[in-house]
């Protein structure tokens, strides 16, 4: 009896001694404890130099990027974040599409459709995990880094309010940000794309809530269920640059069998003039302008009350883009009522030069950097 009551005691006094420590030196949430604390997740002498180099960054509240494999992410995160943590297991490869093919110096930025994927993605993930904090990994390959780090600063930007400014702040130490451009003609930079998302949203040109058209005057956002339909080359590579004034489309094919809207050729679907004009009709365009010399034609545009108009620029022709011919196109779009369809055949870079001066010349974007990058994500392909 009188050896119970002295455990007690003693359990009592250490108890006591315990909570006193606790309360002269708080241990916060996100203080990290020293390896020893917990030497099954210690690393060892070899990798210690991963917890000092630019590879496992903080970049927003719970956000975390690491630029290592699964296995070395978790290794770290365990010593640097001790408790309450997630690796998210999936690649950026299975978000958007980014082919092994690319050079490691070379910066394209993922399409809208693969921004919103990611966005999607995360969003659902913090909501599922709202005590956790996220790991993000890339693995070694530098386009794949390169890739997650601007798909996380655009979810930044989107679903978590953050300014330009803060998100660049986030990934200064981001090793690779100031190296990769994208095309040798093409300004365009992580920092561009950046900027041109942020002007888009301030626009209220994307809102990824806004997935489909509710109204006939609810135009002048990107809605991105419709979008991603019709920006898909079976359906006919649409794509929308100024919502509710300009989409892209591919030219139409003039030699199309008469009974056909369509037709595979060399792994690419063609379509008819036929295939475009009723699906243009019920967008709203009332103006079709050709930056090419595509020969099609043309009487279902106009059979449907659709202006049918041609800048004429030829590929072969260094001398075609003319500032006759820009001031022609802005005139023609500052003319128009309705929705412009622009028409490029192989995606020149004439599309990019007409359609970037367009937006600058409004005042939609405030250099030519983030004009072209806006191009490069809303219109993939465009400015290369």
């Amino acid at each position: 009896m009188h050896l119970l009551a002295l455990i007690h005691m003693l359990w009592r006094v250490m108890t006591w001694r315990k909570l006193t420590a606790m309360e002269e030196c708080p241990l916060q949430a996100d203080t990290p404890l020293p390896p020893h604390a917990f030497p099954q997740c210690a690393l060892p002498d070899s990798k210690l130099s991963l917890l000092h180099a630019p590879s496992f960054l903080l970049v927003h509240n719970r956000l975390y990027l690491a630029l290592l494999d699964q296995k070395q992410a978790e290794i770290v995160a365990r010593n640097i974040l001790t408790l309450n943590f997630l690796v998210v297991p999936l690649s950026v490869s299975d978000v958007a599409d980014i082919q092994s093919s690319k050079g490691n110096e070379t910066f394209e930025p993922p399409s809208l459709g693969n921004i919103f994927k990611f966005d999607e993605m995360a969003s659902a993930l913090e909501r599922k995990h709202p005590r956790m904090k996220l790991v993000f990994q890339t693995g070694p390959n530098q386009t794949i880094q390169l890739d997650m780090a601007f798909l996380m600063g655009c979810h930044m930007i989107m679903s978590h309010g953050v300014g330009f400014e803060e998100t660049f702040l986030a990934f200064k130490n981001f090793h690779s940000m100031s190296k990769f451009k994208s095309h040798e003609s093409a300004d365009i930079s992580m920092t561009s794309c950046w900027r041109a998302f942020c002007c888009a949203k301030c626009l209220a040109w994307i809102e990824f809530n806004k997935v489909v058209c509710n109204s006939a005057h609810d135009d002048k956002c990107i809605h991105i269920d419709e979008y991603m339909h019709y920006a898909s080359p079976i359906n006919g590579q649409i794509h929308v640059v100024v919502p509710g004034k300009i989409i892209l489309f591919k030219a139409p094919c003039g030699d199309l069998p008469p009974d056909r809207l369509w037709m595979d050729c060399d792994g690419e679907r063609h379509f008819s003039p036929t295939f475009y004009a009723d699906l243009l009709h019920d967008l709203g365009v009332s103006l079709v302008i050709g930056a090419d010399e595509a020969e099609y034609d043309r009487s279902p545009f106009s059979d449907r009350g659709m202006d049918v108009e041609s800048l004429g620029c030829r590929a072969d022709d260094g001398n075609a883009l003319t500032l006759q011919a820009l001031d022609r196109f802005i005139t023609l779009l500052d003319r128009a009522d309705g929705l412009v369809a622009i028409h490029c055949a192989g995606r020149l870079p004439y599309a990019c030069t007409l359609l970037s001066a367009y937006m600058l010349r409004r005042r939609f974007f405030s250099n030519p950097a983030e004009a072209v990058s806006w191009l490069a994500m809303a219109c993939p392909g465009t400015c290369v």
